[in-house]
């Protein structure tokens, strides 16, 4: 097998194993259930998850694997995807539908003036400098904008490494670690995961606990809220939350915490 035929066979795997990562967390199933599911033993299909590992699953297990999730192997694979792209040139009215479609069905898009990294001179007797403004995208969320400052950040550090192959290997990586931690951080949720959103309730029922007449509490009116708070005090979890939660209050809290509303007046 060709050099370049490895790249995109790793690549496709990496894929593959973050696809399936990503099933089992949609649907909460261990890898103890999925290694039942396919005729193997746990460790196994641990080991051919690891995308720091060549191991992967044979094709009888991803037949499995795939009518398990009721995919097609090559949705599993990326070559949906990749198909895709090698169908045609890229063109202005790709790049437009992907915003559209990123406006219309994932998170609105805002747009408004930005600084490019262009300046023009204003005055040619001092030669004083400003920056060029264009139009720009944006999101008015907390979670995609810290990526954004974090993407920037890599990108400007890659910028120092002269060895090309190098910088797109450890953009690569970076990409996929993100991709991977990013799982679960739901939209419903202002991108946050389950136990992240756990302690956002937490927090919003000791606000309202401590101060009642400043905060809303709409959020955990939710039935849905409720049982992740329950879980999260069953569980003990937030023992494990005591830098940024005051649990004392919290269990408080809890204990007057109805199911239909609150009212701590």
């Amino acid at each position: 097998m060709s050099n370049n035929n490895d790249k995109i066979y790793n690549y496709d795997i990496n894929i593959l194993k973050r696809n399936i990562k990503k099933l089992m967390k949609e649907k909460n199933i261990t890898q103890k259930e999925l290694a039942q599911k396919i005729g193997c033993e746990q460790p196994r299909v641990h080991s051919a998850l690891d995308t720091n590992s060549s191991a992967c699953f044979t094709i009888p297990q991803l037949v499995s694997i795939s009518y398990y999730y009721n995919i097609s192997i090559d949705k599993l694979i990326g070559l949906d995807t990749v198909k895709k792209a090698q169908a045609k040139e890229i063109s202005m009215d790709d790049i437009c539908a992907k915003l559209f479609e990123i406006d219309h069905d994932v998170i609105e898009i805002k747009i408004g003036p930005c600084r490019t990294e262009k300046h023009q001179i204003v005055d040619s007797f001092t030669g004083e400098e400003v920056a060029v403004e264009t139009w720009g995208i944006y999101f008015d969320n907390k979670a995609i904008t810290d990526f954004l400052e974090e993407w920037n950040t890599v990108k400007e550090s890659m910028n120092k490494v002269a060895n090309k192959k190098t910088k797109e290997k450890m953009i690569k990586l970076w990409e996929s670690d993100f991709l991977e931690s990013s799982i679960g951080k739901k939209k419903k949720w202002e991108f946050r995961n389950k136990r992240e959103q756990m302690i956002y309730l937490a927090q919003l029922l000791i606000d309202n606990y401590t101060h009642p007449d400043n905060f809303s509490n709409v959020d955990l009116w939710i039935t849905e809220s409720q049982d992740l708070l329950k879980e999260y005090i069953d569980s003990g979890k937030y023992i494990y939350d005591s830098e940024i939660l005051d649990y004392d209050t919290l269990l408080k809290a809890y204990e007057r915490y109805p199911t239909d509303h609150l009212d701590f007046s």
